[in-house]
């Protein structure tokens, strides 16, 4: 996990916190944070190393949700789920200086201040365990009713650690704006099964990495394919239908819409270049149990 200043944001997914921060505290600031056992690293933004019993040592970092130029976020090995190692280390200095979409505005660079190992991993193809939300992009879904999902922070700064989840047939969706007609999607950023409609976003890879068969849409999106259940949805237009296409790149502004099987007829006769389009998103809550509703809501959740 990183912890990030407001130039810059980011959070990793073998997994990194960053912290986002614009400005340096005052001399006041760090003089208290001096006497009180902590460093002040960026304005809402500190750290202290406590010596325990062991011995051992804690690494700590503590940052002000009031501060409105700070953000958690994820970062991805390699920069792509399709599967990679990478140490937090080399993470924290990807998404240095990456662009980031706090704010509800794409332009906006990463500064990361602090990271933080985080999630477990697959050793032998480098691909994370569980879901995978960054910078606003819902990257991987969570386990089905796993009974414990993971970690949301909220684009309004507001925190909770999510519970069981599920994702109902239907209540992912693409819906052609120009001809109001709906699609599902079955999977965002993984292998497709025959018959399916898989969303492949900027984490995904360079590319969708596909072979000469299947169709491929691009798509340009006006925000991040954030959680926004549907009738709200992020908008975008298609700019290119490709037919065995080979490999198709992903901008970090675009999605790639990716039909196998049957769903390749019907992406065709489905979209048009310049159709509008939007995708909905949506995580149900439950309990730790997997019987009730939760309280919290996933939508819009920026790492």
């Amino acid at each position: 996990m990183v912890i990030m200043d407001k130039r810059t944001l980011t959070r990793s997914v073998l997994f990194s916190i960053c912290l986002l921060a614009l400005a340096l505290g005052s001399a006041a600031q760090a003089a208290q944070s001096a006497s009180s056992g902590w460093e002040h690293i960026a304005a809402g933004v500190d750290f202290q190393i406590f010596w325990l019993p062991g011995p051992n040592r804690a690494y700590v970092a503590r940052m002000d949700r009031e501060q409105a130029d700070i953000t958690l976020e994820s970062s991805i090995a390699q920069g792509r789920l399709s599967g990679g190692l990478e140490t937090v280390s080399g993470m924290a200095e990807r998404y240095d200086g990456a662009i980031n979409a706090w704010g509800d505005t794409w332009g906006a660079r990463n500064r990361v201040v602090v990271a933080i190992n985080g999630s477990f991993y697959d050793p032998d193809t480098g691909i994370a365990h569980g879901g995978v939300i960054h910078s606003g992009w819902y990257s991987k879904w969570f386990d089905e009713l796993s009974g414990i999902s993971g970690l949301s922070w909220k684009e309004d700064n507001g925190v909770f650690l999510g519970q069981c989840v599920v994702h109902r047939s239907g209540k992912q969706v693409l819906t052609n704006l120009t001809t109001g007609d709906r699609m599902e999607i079955h999977g965002i950023n993984t292998r497709p099964r025959s018959d399916q409609l898989i969303l492949l976003t900027p984490q995904f890879d360079r590319d969708s990495k596909r072979g000469s068969k299947g169709v491929d849409v691009l798509v340009e999106l006006t925000r991040p394919a954030t959680l926004m259940p549907y009738p709200h949805m992020v908008t975008g237009v298609v700019r290119e239908i490709r037919i065995a296409p080979g490999s198709t790149p992903i901008p970090f502004d675009h999605v790639v819409l990716s039909g196998w099987g049957n769903t390749d007829d019907q992406l065709v006769q489905f979209l048009t270049e310049g159709d509008a389009v939007g995708l909905s998103l949506e995580i149900t809550h439950l309990d730790q149990d997997c019987k009730y509703p939760a309280p919290e809501e996933w939508t819009k959740s920026y790492a």
